[in-house]
C-alpha cells in the first residue's frame, strides 16, 4: 500500500509538472498558433460532418435567407416565394423580400454560386464565419492580454452550444458577431491606439493624413457591414464610437470631427445600395416588417406569440400609438418581463456558463491587460444595445451571442490571472503542484457539461424533421404551380420549391379571403393539438373533416393520431363557416 501511495504521489507530481509546462507553453507564439489552428480545423471538420446529416434548413429567417439566395442565383433578384405577413396586399405570391437584412443572404448566394444550391451549402458560410471568429478572438486575446488568453478564449467560444447551433443553420447572428469584433478592434486601433497625439511633430504629414483617412474609412466600412448584417448594429456602432472618442481624448489623442465624418460617410456608402433599394421599393431606407411585428409580438395581451399571423388586410396596421390603448401598467409589465427574462438567462447560465461568468467578472475587475480603455469601448456598445433590444424588441438568447466572445475573453483573462495568483500564493513545491490540477478541474467543469449538450443538439438536429417530411410530400405530390397555405411558409417554400401563403389568424372569412386572393390550392395544418397555434375558426379541418372548397388530400396516419394533415383547396368553392366553439382540445 505504501508503495502504491508513493507511486501515486510521484505520478501526480509529474502530471502536475506536465500540466504546468503545457500551460506555460500556450503563451509561446508557435505553440499558440498551432493549438488555435488545430482547434479551428477540428471545429470545421466536426461541424461539416454534422451539417452533412442535417436535412432541415431552419425556421423563419433561416429558411428565408436560403430562399432569397436561391432566387438571386437563379436571376430573380432578392425576392421570396411566399406571403409571410398580411401587412401588404401583394399582387402575386412572389414579391421583393421585406423583412430580414441582406448580408447573410449575399454570403449564402455566393456559396450557391460556387458550390451549388442545397441545404448543406446554405450552411457553409457560417462554418467559414465561425472559423474566422475563432481565429480573430485568439488574436484579440493575444493583442489585449497574452497568447494564452487568446487560446483559452477561442476554446471557450468553440465550446458554446449556441454558436455550434448557429453553424447548423444560415442565421445571421454569427456574421453579426464577427463583424462587431472586427469593428471594435478597428475602431480602437484607429481612434484610441494608433492615433497620433495632438502635438505630434508634422513630419511626413501627407502620408500620416492618408493613413489616418484609410483607418477612419475602415471604421466606417465595418460599421456599414455590421448594419447590413443586422440594422440594430447601428446602436452597437454608435455606442462604441462615442465611448472611443472619450477614451481617445482622455488618453491625450486627437480625433477630429473630420475622422468621424469620414467614418460616417464610408458607412453610409456601404449601406447605400440596400437603402436605395428599400427606398425605391418600400419608401424607407430602413424598411422591415419587423418594425411592425414589434408592436404585435411584444405588447398584444391577447396574442403575444401568434399576433403577426393576423389578417391585417382587413384592419389597421400595427403602430406605436397602439401602446396608448394598452395602458401604462401593461407597458411597464411587459418591460419588466423582458428584463426578467434576461436576468433569468444570465443566472441560469443559458448563453454563457456560470463558471465563465464568474471568471469573466474576475477578469474584468482584476485581470491585467494592455490597451487601456478597450473594455470601456465594448461596454459602451453593449449598454445601449441591451436597452434598445429589451425596450423596443424582446429578449431572445441568440440576440446576445454578439456579447459571448467578449465574455470568453474576459473569462480567459480571469483564469490566467487566477493561475498566476495561486502559483504565487502557494509557497511550497507540493502546494504549487496543485495549481495546474485545479485549473484543469475548472476547465473540466466548463467543457464536460458542454460536451453533453453538444451530443443532445446533434441528436436532435440529425433525427429527422417533420417540416421536411411535409415539404417533400408537397413537392412530390403537387404541381409546380401549386400555392400552399401553411403556418410555416418559409421552410416549406425552401424544401418544396412551391409558393406559400401564411395561414392567417382570424375568422374563417379571413382565411378564405386570403385563399382566394392568392389562389391557394393546398392547405397544410400542423401542430394539430397545440392550443397556441390552432385556428379555431376552421376547427373541423383539424379533425380530418371537410368543409366547402376544402377536401381531404393526405393523412399520414388515417387510423390514429396524425401530427399534420394536408387538404386540397378549390378557392372558387369556398363558403363561410358558422362560428366555432371556443376552447381547444381538437383531436
Amino acid at each position: 500500500v505504501g508503495t502504491l501511495v508513493i507511486g501515486a504521489v510521484v505520478r501526480w507530481r509529474r502530471t502536475s509538472a506536465l500540466l504546468g509546462a503545457v500551460w506555460d507553453s500556450l503563451d509561446h507564439p508557435r505553440v499558440a498558433r498551432a493549438v488555435v489552428a488545430v482547434l479551428i480545423v477540428g471545429y470545421v471538420v466536426g461541424v461539416s460532418l454534422v451539417i452533412a446529416r442535417v436535412d432541415f434548413i431552419g425556421h423563419a429567417d433561416y429558411a428565408d435567407t436560403a430562399v432569397r439566395a436561391r432566387n438571386i442565383v437563379r436571376g430573380r433578384g432578392d425576392t421570396v416565394d411566399y406571403v409571410a405577413q398580411f401587412y401588404t396586399d401583394w399582387p402575386t405570391v412572389s414579391h421583393p423580400a421585406d423583412t430580414w437584412p441582406p448580408l447573410q443572404v449575399w454570403l449564402v448566394a455566393a456559396a450557391f454560386r460556387i458550390v451549388g444550391i442545397s441545404t448543406a451549402v446554405a450552411k457553409l458560410p457560417n462554418v467559414a464565419v465561425m472559423a474566422a471568429l475563432l481565429a480573430l478572438i485568439a488574436w484579440v486575446g493575444a493583442w489585449r492580454w497574452n497568447r494564452r488568453v487568446g487560446v483559452l478564449a477561442a476554446a471557450f467560444l468553440a465550446g458554446n452550444v449556441f454558436f455550434f447551433a448557429g453553424t447548423l443553420a444560415p442565421q445571421n447572428d454569427l456574421v453579426f458577431t464577427l463583424l462587431f469584433a472586427v469593428f471594435a478592434v478597428t475602431l480602437y486601433r484607429a481612434w484610441c491606439d494608433s492615433r497620433p497625439p495632438a502635438l505630434l511633430a508634422r513630419a511626413h504629414l501627407r502620408a500620416s493624413i492618408a493613413a489616418l483617412l484609410v483607418s477612419d474609412a475602415a471604421v466606417g466600412v465595418t460599421a456599414g457591414l455590421l448594419v447590413l448584417a443586422k440594422p440594430v448594429g447601428a446602436v452597437l456602432a454608435a455606442g462604441a464610437g462615442i465611448v472611443a472618442l472619450v477614451v481617445a481624448r482622455r488618453g491625450g489623442r486627437h480625433v477630429p470631427m473630420r475622422s468621424v465624418g469620414v467614418a460616417a460617410v464610408a458607412a453610409a456608402i456601404c449601406y447605400a445600395p440596400w437603402g436605395i433599394r428599400n427606398l425605391v421599393q418600400f419608401g424607407s431606407p430602413l424598411y422591415s416588417t419587423e418594425s411592425l411585428d414589434a408592436w404585435v409580438n411584444k405588447y398584444d395581451p391577447a396574442q403575444p406569440t401568434e399576433g403577426i399571423y393576423r389578417y391585417f388586410t382587413r384592419m389597421a396596421l400595427p403602430h406605436p400609438r397602439l401602446l396608448i390603448g394598452y395602458g401604462l401598467d401593461h407597458f411597464l409589465a411587459v418591460q419588466g418581463r423582458e428584463w426578467a427574462r434576461l436576468w433569468a438567462a444570465i443566472t441560469a447560465g443559458m448563453v454563457v456558463s456560470l463558471v465563465l461568468i464568474a471568471l469573466a467578472i474576475l477578469g474584468a475587475l482584476i485581470g491585467s491587460g494592455r490597451r487601456s480603455g478597450f473594455g470601456a469601448v465594448i461596454a459602451g456598445a453593449f449598454v445601449p444595445y441591451t436597452v434598445f433590444l429589451l425596450v423596443y424588441w424582446h429578449f431572445e438568447a441568440r440576440y446576445f451571442l454578439v456579447a459571448v466572445p467578449w465574455a470568453c475573453l474576459w473569462a480567459a483573462a480571469g483564469l490566467d490571472w487566477l493561475y498566476d495568483a495561486l502559483a504565487a500564493w502557494f509557497a511550497g513545491r507540493w502546494q504549487r503542484a496543485l495549481v495546474p490540477v485545479a485549473v484543469l478541474a475548472v476547465l473540466a467543469v466548463v467543457f464536460l457539461p458542454a460536451a453533453s449538450v453538444f451530443s443532445k443538439e446533434i441528436a436532435e438536429q440529425t433525427g429527422g424533421n417533420e417540416a421536411v417530411q411535409i415539404a417533400r410530400w408537397v413537392r412530390d405530390n403537387t404541381p409546380p404551380d401549386a400555392v400552399v397555405m401553411t403556418r410555416n411558409p418559409w421552410e416549406l417554400s425552401w424544401h418544396s420549391e412551391r409558393r406559400a401563403v401564411m395561414l392567417p389568424l382570424g375568422t374563417s372569412d379571413d382565411i378564405e379571403a386570403a385563399m382566394r386572393q392568392y389562389g391557394v390550392t393546398v392547405l397544410v395544418l400542423d401542430h394539430i393539438n397545440d392550443c397556441g397555434t390552432v385556428r379555431r375558426s376552421i376547427a373541423p379541418l383539424y379533425q380530418w373533416q371537410e368543409i366547402p372548397g376544402v377536401t381531404r388530400l393526405y393523412n399520414p396516419n388515417p387510423t390514429g393520431y396524425a401530427s399534420y394533415l394536408i387538404y386540397a383547396v378549390n378557392p372558387a368553392a369556398l363558403r363561410p363557416l358558422p362560428p366555432q366553439p371556443a376552447g381547444c382540445g381538437i383531436t
